[in-house]
């Protein structure tokens, strides 16, 4: 008997939850609204766009490959992405590049990657930077610097580039639409949180209902809210006052 009551109390209190909330839907659309348009503009306004641009390498070379060459060449794809990410390959790429008073080494570190798909031999060689030219161009002299690297490092037959990089035409990153949703429900969640918190802090009565309910007792009579009576409050409570 206890437990079917707490479980209508938790349907009442859900309800009630429910019925804030829509009496507030106003207020949580202004806020999701606000989120959205807020996270749009820091988007566009702080945010540096940044552009990739790939270049694609077969790590294998010459006119017949044998069983063996294509065994070794899956093994040693890791050393290819380590010396294509060495610091000394990223030096001599910036340097290779021209661009030694505006790219660091740092920076260019941070935006290579290097991808090798599985039960293939080719390398793609991933390249960002705010500049869609630099990204270009960085990631195309990356791709024989590390080719002639491979030669020297690995005394191994020089790689292919099968599929020199492009110039990207539109940013990789930041999604505009995933921050605008993003802004959007964050401005939708604080809204509904702070309704539901100022609910469960209001503990005045406002009607027979909260009386029955968090008091425990019966209410005999009720005076009528008429507009004579909530003018002899508002008077009473400016005399208090």
């Amino acid at each position: 008997m206890l437990e079917k009551q707490n479980d209508e109390s938790m349907e009442i209190d859900l309800l009630e939850i429910i019925g804030v909330l829509w009496k507030k839907v106003w207020i949580i659309i202004l806020c999701f609204c606000i989120g959205a348009a807020g996270m749009a503009v820091y988007t566009k306004l702080m945010i540096t766009p940044m552009y990739q641009a790939t270049a694609t390498i077969y790590i294998l070379s010459g006119d017949t490959i044998s069983v063996g060459e294509l065994q070794l060449g899956a093994q040693v794809s890791p050393d290819y992405v380590e010396i294509a990410k060495s610091r000394t390959t990223l030096k001599n790429t910036i340097a290779r590049a021209g661009l030694e008073e505006k790219v660091s080494i740092g920076e260019l570190a941070e935006g290579v990657s290097v991808e090798t798909q599985e039960s293939t031999h080719f390398l793609k060689i991933n390249v960002r930077n705010a500049n869609a030219k630099y990204a270009q161009l960085l990631a195309n002299t990356l791709a024989e610097e590390m080719s002639d690297r491979v030669v020297t490092v690995m005394n191994m037959e020089k790689p292919s580039i099968v599929e020199k990089a492009l110039e990207p035409v539109a940013p990789i990153s930041p999604n505009l639409m995933k921050n605008v949703a993003v802004g959007g429900l964050a401005g939708f969640a604080i809204a509904a949180a702070v309704i539901i918190l100022l609910y469960f802090m209001d503990d005045t009565i406002k009607n027979e209902e909260d009386v029955r309910k968090y008091l425990g007792i019966n209410v005999l009579a009720a005076l009528p809210d008429t507009k004579e009576s909530r003018q002899r409050r508002r008077i009473n409570q400016g005399a208090e006052g």
